[in-house]
């Protein structure tokens, strides 16, 4: 079944759905409209799918709407148009060059130079991404002592302290601060939506950290590793979404 055949499904079965019946399908249509609206290669998409999109998407943006304050659902940002450009190769190669290939020489340059105050703030903005990375893709309960850096620790609740959680919950404050319209000066930030996804990513983690940690049930750890979170049965699952999120992923 193609992509847009998928699509044709799911609307027809939501459009003459009952609330009810709707309610489970709400958040894959919230997605889905982040998805159309910066498919990631415009290659993919003829003329035809893109009117099909479109309009499905203007019927997805009304049902969502409706159903907004009965499902008591965050509000999606507005969506005027289905972008059909390619992300920035150039943007995808400065991503590498500084995340990938020497994170800690570019801050380390950045933080040392003194032409601008601002590059020193950078360096310190990509020492905070690099240890939520490390955070968010610790996989083993002994990374910390194979790579000899305390942010690849398992979250364990006998810790005296949880200072993986303490990260994502300043990160979970920071999206917020982050958004757009929410500083008084005009300076850099995210967009509304990628803002709302890291907020809401870091909560969740929190919330689903305390619950495996604390619980009384079959599904109590003694440590959470978050890299656990993103193995390749829940990414297969996830997979449409992130071929077609661009630079909003």
């Amino acid at each position: 079944m193609t992509c847009w055949s998928q699509v044709d499904e799911l609307t027809r079965f939501v459009l003459s759905s009952t609330l009810d019946s709707t309610e489970k399908k709400v958040e894959f249509i919230a997605n889905s409209i982040q998805l159309l609206n910066a498919p990631k290669n415009s290659r993919l998409y003829s003329h035809q799918d893109l009117l099909r999109a479109f309009t499905w998407l203007t019927q997805s943006r009304s049902l969502y709407s409706q159903l907004r304050t009965w499902l008591q659902l965050p509000s999606l940002s507005t969506l005027s148009k289905i972008t059909v450009t390619a992300k920035s190769k150039s943007d995808d190669d400065l991503f590498c060059s500084v995340f990938q290939k020497a994170p800690e020489r570019c801050s380390a340059a950045l933080k040392t130079s003194t032409a601008s105050p601002q590059w020193i703030e950078t360096g310190r903005f990509i020492d905070h991404v690099v240890q939520l990375w490390k955070v968010l893709n610790t996989k083993t309960p002994s990374g910390h002592i194979r790579f000899r850096g305390p942010d690849r620790c398992p979250i364990d609740v006998t810790a005296p302290d949880q200072q993986p959680l303490h990260l994502l919950q300043q990160w979970a404050d920071s999206a917020l601060c982050m958004r757009p319209g929410s500083q008084s000066q005009r300076i850099k930030s995210l967009t509304k939506d990628t803002a709302n996804a890291l907020h809401w990513t870091c909560k969740c983690l929190i919330e689903l950290t305390n619950f495996l940690l604390t619980t009384d049930s079959a599904l109590r750890h003694q440590y959470v590793a978050l890299g656990f979170f993103q193995q390749d049965d829940i990414g297969h699952h996830f997979a449409h979404f992130r071929l077609a999120a661009g630079s909003n992923y």
